[in-house]
């Protein structure tokens, strides 16, 4: 009896684990996505207050990823390989950290050039491992497109769908990072429609 309630725990645990995490994370789940951190080893991160920038890691084409670790720049080649993730060859500025910053650029370094075990959840969160440090990120992606009732793709920031052009250019108008995201949004569906 005590061996059947193990199995049937052990069962309903390899179950529930599997409904929450993805087996194997491949390129196409992570290109042309941005993951913003959201914790270190299970603690948020503090308010930025201009003095850091929240992580984030934006993986392009061929898997080549750029970002910050809190307030560097990177830049590097994300690799996967056995369920691991790293970042090849990566490439940072070099400014001093202000407390805890400092702290924080280290462990997320640290983590993004060694192997790390590599996952993504039902809600798309993605948690990269290593012995002693767990980073989750969530994604948050710049720009997202959805098609509007009249059938034309345009842009959003955030939800939504602008349904006339007059509201699109008032929110254009009002928002220059809109009107940029916009722009290079439409710049690279114009690129793909060409071939």
């Amino acid at each position: 009896m005590r061996t059947r309630a193990i199995l049937i725990a052990l069962i309903c645990n390899l179950a529930a684990s599997s409904a929450f995490a993805q087996s194997t994370v491949t390129a196409t789940d992570l290109q042309h996505h941005r993951w913003v951190l959201e914790t270190i080893n299970g603690e948020a991160l503090p308010a930025t207050e201009n003095k850091g920038k929240i992580p984030e890691l934006d993986f392009g084409e061929q898997m080549l990823v750029s970002g910050n670790t809190g307030c560097n720049q990177v830049n590097g080649q994300a690799v996967l390989r056995d369920g691991f993730f790293l970042i090849e060859a990566m490439v940072s500025t070099g400014m001093m950290c202000p407390p805890p910053w400092g702290d924080i650029e280290i462990a997320v370094q640290t983590a993004l050039g060694h192997e790390s075990t590599i996952s993504l959840d039902a809600e798309k969160n993605l948690t990269l491992q290593t012995a002693g440090t767990t980073l989750v990120f969530r994604l948050e992606d710049w720009v997202a497109a959805a098609r509007c009732p009249n059938d034309i793709l345009i842009p959003f920031l955030r939800g939504g769908c602008t349904e006339d052009a007059g509201s699109l250019l008032e929110s254009l108008n009002s928002d220059r990072l809109v009107a940029i995201e916009f722009i290079a949004t439409l710049s690279r569906w114009a690129a793909y429609r060409r071939g």
